[in-house]
């Protein structure tokens, strides 16, 4: 298993939504079943929503992301992280 994370946008504006994008890939040799993910959310963020696509759900903080089903060799899933910027976090 592996992971790839990209933000958008880049940089983020205080006041707006960061959205993160975890693509979770499944090398193989074998099925993968029981898959999630654990995201920390950063300071001055609040978590607004998650989704996994083909199936599964997010929630908590850190958020945890559950795929649902099986990961075959070779497949990916894409799991979406939806956080709102603090209007007062500093600027970077």
């Amino acid at each position: 298993m592996s992971i790839t994370l990209a933000d958008a946008p880049d940089p983020v504006v205080a006041g707006t939504q960061l959205t993160y994008t975890a693509v979770v890939t499944n090398g193989g040799p074998s099925d993968a079943t029981g898959v999630s993910t654990s995201f920390a959310i950063p300071a001055n963020t609040s978590y607004v929503s998650g989704s996994v696509s083909g199936g599964g759900s997010c929630a908590g903080g850190p958020v945890v992301c559950t795929i649902t089903g099986s990961m075959l060799p070779g497949t990916s899933r894409t799991v979406t992280i939806v956080v709102l910027v603090a209007p007062s976090a500093p600027e970077n």
